[in-house]
């Protein structure tokens, strides 16, 4: 593929959604996942923008090429037709996002339309259901061409599915039919590499979407650098150093609160877990919540707005389900003034309970010079975030 050859390429739209207006309608939140979304709209941001001319026709031709190549396929004619007619064509082209259509009397939502049109001939569509962490199911993609060939009456459509390389392992085949081109997040930032940005805005709008998806682990690295070395290098005694910060912590903490039971922490499913009463020595305990700092090796696997491969540190207090329902609007707001996420069952990819968290990077809290300074100032900190829960909690 040349992109020179759709240099020319203009976007119309009626009402464009400007950049920010997407990104803002799916934002990163504790409690709600909306991962999918946001990829999808972050990917439509950059190839709706005036200055990424042709992007989105490079990346279609892009997919429907690895259709073509690399699967099994149910109408090889009509894709090479589309296909040649993208690469050789200046086609203008409309986006839109989360829409819904019907299939045989079913609600259907496909994640990303584009629409590629030339006067006086039939526009090309493309329907595209974006998975990041999901499976396609309940023959949702069955019913999206249903819903092209049937009730849109669309001649030249067709629906791509994009996911990551190593989610494709475990779709059923049954979910995906023969003539859905399965491109992977990986390839399609491979695309953008290839793309011949023409302007500095949009080899910058280019360089960020990359960079998204670099931060979702949804692009392979070009290569091993010295970088990589280095963190190879250190990464046993950084893991020693902070279980040792750690261990300091723990004693900080069982000096100046409540001595917590014998088996207080145990590690499991990715969490190293301290348990504490709810209350320092002579004062009477908070019901039904237990206090805990944990550390998490890993913050993506268990956060849903986690760094991968960076651990996370929490402290706060932990519940039975439903106990938040009985946290008065007085201890919310004072709660989420100290820097507290209310969290119910479902608010991480994994965990079960309600939790008053207070959540930090390393970088956040370890200041001091020596892992005994560094102990103790994580030891402040969650000595603290139990005052502050406890004292809201007990309003």
């Amino acid at each position: 593929m040349h992109s020179k050859n759709i240099s020319r390429l203009r976007y119309r739209c009626p009402v464009r959604t400007t950049l920010f207006g997407r990104l803002a309608r799916h934002p990163r939140t504790l409690g709600r996942e909306e991962g999918e979304d946001r990829l999808t709209e972050v990917l439509a941001a950059v190839l709706d923008h005036p200055a990424c001319i042709g992007l989105a026709q490079w990346v279609v031709r892009g997919w429907l090429e690895a259709g073509l190549n690399g699967q099994k396929h149910g109408d090889v004619a009509r894709h090479k037709r589309l296909l040649d007619s993208l690469a050789t064509e200046d086609r203008a082209c409309t986006i839109r996002t989360q829409f819904f259509v019907t299939a045989a009397g079913r609600k259907r939502r496909p994640d990303l339309e584009l629409r590629f049109a030339t006067p006086g001939e039939a526009d090309i569509v493309i329907w595209v259901e974006a998975k990041l962490g999901s499976k396609p199911h309940t023959r949702q993609l069955y019913d999206y061409a249903i819903a092209q060939r049937v009730e849109a009456d669309l001649s030249d459509a067709v629906v791509v599915l994009v996911a990551p390389r190593a989610d494709y392992a475990r779709f059923s085949d049954d979910e995906i039919p023969d003539d859905v081109p399965q491109p992977t997040w990986q390839y399609t930032a491979s695309l953008l590499s290839a793309f011949e940005a023409r302007t500095s805005t949009a080899r910058f709008l280019v360089s960020e979407l990359q960079n998204y998806l670099r931060e979702e682990r949804l692009m392979d690295p070009e290569k091993l650098t010295p970088e990589h070395l280095v963190a190879f290098a250190h990464h046993t005694e950084a893991v020693e150093a902070l279980r040792m910060i750690c261990e300091q912590a723990d004693a900080y903490v069982t000096e100046l609160w409540t001595r917590p039971g014998q088996d207080h922490t145990d590690t499991r499913w990715g969490e190293t877990w301290h348990l504490y009463p709810s209350h320092r020595a002579g004062d009477p305990p908070v019901s039904d919540w237990t206090f805990a700092w944990s550390l998490f090796p890993d913050s993506s696997q268990y956060f849903r707005d986690g760094r991968n491969g960076v651990p996370r540190l929490v402290a706060g207090a932990n519940a039975q389900p439903g106990e938040l329902q009985t946290v008065g609007d007085l201890a919310r707001t004072q709660l989420r003034k100290d820097g507290f996420q209310l969290l119910a069952k479902g608010g991480m990819w994994s965990g079960k309970g309600d939790k008053i968290w207070r959540l930090a990077y390393p970088e956040d809290v370890l200041a001091g010079s020596s892992i005994k300074a560094q102990g103790d100032a994580l030891g402040a900190w969650i000595v603290e975030s139990f005052e502050q829960a406890r004292a809201a909690l007990v309003l």
